[in-house]
């Protein structure tokens, strides 16, 4: 696999994860344009908030999409599939380059001709992952990207002791709610009992003095933590 990096510094991050008392760990924004439903369902079960360094901010299932939405997050990484027509892929990724200039762009792909990958690392990508590739080996490229691009010590921040601070495993409940998910569903993602689920959202209620879920997601989204 051909690396082209970019250079650049990094921005404010919008997820992050406690690594002591004194340090947040923040983390990375990745957007998956994939329009196999079971392609993006499995990377979505893989990439886990609590383990990983990156979330996975958004799904499109066609580029158009993406370059029509707004953020109000930095985005770090692009996970793209790559359309095997030439115009429209290379232009694809100019055009994320262009809306995004400091963005990594990662073109993950069934198409496995060398000189298609090279004309994708041409037009501006930063990497080219084969969908033969296991997700193991997929997220342990898409996090060395990001290292590389956007430098450790440039994404953790000094703070006092917060005990606000959600856990990474409160984080990850916090996060697929916030995704539309019932706690019945969170467990099952979770590989957790359902009444686990409720206790940490109850727990989470309490601290936080939320009386709804909305409540305390509305508070999560003050707070930078989705």
């Amino acid at each position: 696999m051909k690396h082209i990096l970019n250079k650049g510094n990094s921005t404010l991050l919008s997820g992050f994860q406690k690594t002591s008392g004194t340090q947040i760990l923040m983390k990375h924004n990745i957007v998956l344009i994939e329009d196999h439903p079971v392609v993006a369902s499995g990377l979505r079960n893989h990439i886990r908030p609590s383990r990983d360094s990156f979330l996975l901010a958004a799904v499109y299932e066609h580029p158009d999409q993406f370059m029509t939405a707004s953020f109000d997050i930095p985005i770090h990484l692009v996970l793209l599939d790559l359309y095997i027509h030439e115009t429209v892929f290379t232009q694809t990724i100019k055009n994320i380059k262009a809306k995004l200039p400091d963005t990594i762009v990662v073109i993950y792909t069934s198409e496995e001709r060398p000189a298609v990958w090279q004309r994708a690392i041409d037009a501006g990508a930063a990497a080219v992952c084969p969908k033969s590739m296991p997700i193991t080996e997929l997220k342990k490229q898409i996090e060395e990207l990001i290292n590389n691009r956007f430098k450790t010590h440039e994404s953790i921040i000094t703070v006092r002791e917060r005990s606000d601070l959600p856990s990474p495993e409160e984080l990850e409940v916090i996060i697929y709610l916030q995704s539309g998910k019932n706690q019945e569903e969170i467990g099952h993602l979770m590989k957790r009992s359902q009444s686990s689920i409720e206790k940490i959202v109850a727990k989470l209620k309490t601290k936080h003095e939320a009386e709804n879920i909305i409540q305390l997601l509305m508070l999560a989204s003050r707070k930078g933590w989705i």
